[in-house]
């Protein structure tokens, strides 16, 4: 049994645990919001004061007992140290959720716009 842990902002979609079940077989998901619930807030608002390498040690240990980790989560900057401490140190396997973003812009009758993205699931990335 794969123990996969979903460090993403959302809950997985339908689509996106059909697409893990294709993938692998007999998984247990947990989600690093329900785990850890103030690591989850502090990576999903990440400031500019914020320690990242104390965030990256934090979501490590975390990691250490699962197989796999859905990513993406937290700041660019975050994704980047996290993904620099990682290599060549784990052996884990890492998704990246890749998804097509649709706009839909509507005309408002005072003449302001809505626009609406919808994330559409595509496939999880091995990194």
């Amino acid at each position: 049994m794969k123990k996969i842990l979903n460090t993403m902002a959302h809950v997985l979609t339908d689509e996106q645990i059909i697409d893990l079940n294709n993938m692998f077989t007999q998984n247990n998901i947990s989600n690093l919001r329900d785990i850890d619930s103030e690591l989850f807030k502090q990576l999903s608002n990440i400031n500019a004061d914020s320690s990242l390498n104390d965030l990256v040690n934090q979501l490590l240990s975390i990691t250490k007992e699962f197989d796999i980790i859905i990513l993406p989560i937290g700041s660019p900057a975050f994704m980047f140290k996290f993904a620099r401490r990682t290599k060549g140190i784990m052996d884990k396997n890492f998704l990246f959720a890749h998804s097509d973003r649709i706009s839909i812009e509507k005309q408002n009758e005072d003449g302001t716009v809505t626009k609406t993205n919808i994330f559409k699931h595509v496939k999880f990335l091995v990194m």
